[in-house]
């Protein structure tokens, strides 16, 4: 009896690895499979990818940003993919949204950044930051509620429910998943450069 227990956990915690493996390897793939040139910082061909999910009405993802920021300054074979997570308030969803419209116009990661600068994010400040980028907001917003950028975001979703992300900034650099915004530029530049080593 406790031997039939004794497989059963290791099978449960094979089959939780496999799943965070595989489901990396997934999501990965179907991001570079689909347009996302867009929503992506640095070179577009890289030898470390950076996942980043966030919430623009998160602070730990606006403290997470200056840190990868400085990260990509600093090395320029790393690249990094962001993902709008729609969260459970109203500005969260509404700010993924007006990101995810901005796609059309290749105004996106422009828009991530001033959202990301954002004190606190609030429907004023959105409607400011896609006038000094040039754009109408109310030809964005109509924009970001069509089906373009409903599925956009459902697929983000599916992601997140994929790889058991429950909290934002989530971080995949390479396979290692990083969780909250409880990370440096020391800590990054040493991750990175590990990564790199096991590429040679």
């Amino acid at each position: 009896m406790i031997f039939r227990i004794f497989i059963a956990v290791v099978c449960v915690i094979a089959c939780f690895f496999l799943y965070k493996i595989y489901g990396y390897r997934y999501v990965l793939e179907h991001i570079r499979s689909e347009a996302s040139v867009g929503m992506m910082m640095g070179p577009e061909r890289s030898l470390i990818n950076i996942i980043v999910y966030v919430d623009y009405d998160s602070n730990w993802s606006r403290r997470a940003q200056p840190v990868l920021l400085q990260t990509l300054s600093r090395h320029s074979d790393v690249n990094m993919i962001i993902k709008p997570v729609a969260g459970v308030s109203h500005i969260s969803e509404l700010a993924a949204r007006i990101a995810l419209a901005g796609l059309q116009e290749n105004k996106f990661v422009s828009l991530h950044n001033i959202f990301m600068e954002a004190p606190r994010l609030n429907e004023s400040y959105i409607r400011q930051a896609v006038a000094s980028r040039g754009m109408d907001y109310n030809i964005l917003l109509n924009r970001a509620y069509e089906e373009p950028v409903s599925d956009m975001i459902a697929d983000i979703k599916k992601e997140t429910l994929l790889l058991g992300i429950k909290t934002t900034p989530y971080l995949y650099v390479e396979n290692i998943a990083l969780e909250g915004g409880g990370y440096g530029v020391k800590e990054m530049d040493k991750l990175i450069k590990d990564l790199k080593l096991g590429h040679r």
